[in-house]
């Protein structure tokens, strides 16, 4: 079997993913430990507290549970695949690997009912927008870059250092405030 040992010591085959071997847990643990931009930040700014802080985003404008839990978990795939840096994930080259993980988000999204929101562009549109206050608060002032995004900072969350344990909780609570 080519599968991956995850953090409850299942064995998951991210080529052939079954539902009942995804694991809030697993997925929780991961993405706090799994650093945005490949860890060219000037901290630790893992895939969980983005999640979290752009659920939170929505929590905050009043927007209805589906769309805070969409967005907590709409990188959950990478919790047992990783992530390729947006200018590789896009080429050509990688076709397959996009499919594999739009499968398995797919099926997290359906695991935790909320298979309708895949595609959904509020999501997306979240998940672009909160590049710009990532950039502000977890990136260097160095390349040109990051300055085009700190000037188009809508969303004014403020980021600060969380540590894989407090963003572990942070992402495990919410998840189940929203599914009660």
């Amino acid at each position: 079997m080519l599968g991956i040992q995850t953090f409850t010591c299942k064995e998951f085959n991210p080529l052939n993913p079954k539902l009942e071997d995804l694991d809030i847990d697993d997925i929780a643990h991961s993405l706090s430990l799994l650093c945005r931009y490949l860890g060219h930040c000037k901290w630790l700014y893992s895939v969980g507290q983005h999640s979290v802080l752009g659920a939170r985003w929505f929590k905050n404008r009043g927007y209805v549970k589906e769309y805070q839990l969409a967005f907590l978990l709409h990188d959950a795939s990478e919790s047992y695949l990783n992530d390729v840096p947006r200018p590789l994930k896009h080429h050509s080259l990688f076709n397959e690997y996009r499919a594999i993980e739009a499968k398995l988000q797919a099926l997290i999204y359906q695991r935790f009912r909320i298979s309708h929101m895949l595609n959904n562009a509020l999501v997306h549109w979240m998940d672009q927008e909160i590049c710009h206050s990532e950039s502000k608060h977890v990136l260097t002032k160095i390349h040109p870059m990051s300055e085009l995004y700190r000037k188009h900072d809508h969303l004014k969350i403020k980021i600060e250092p969380w540590t894989p344990e407090k963003t572990e909780d942070a992402f495990l609570n919410m998840f189940f405030d929203l599914i009660r």
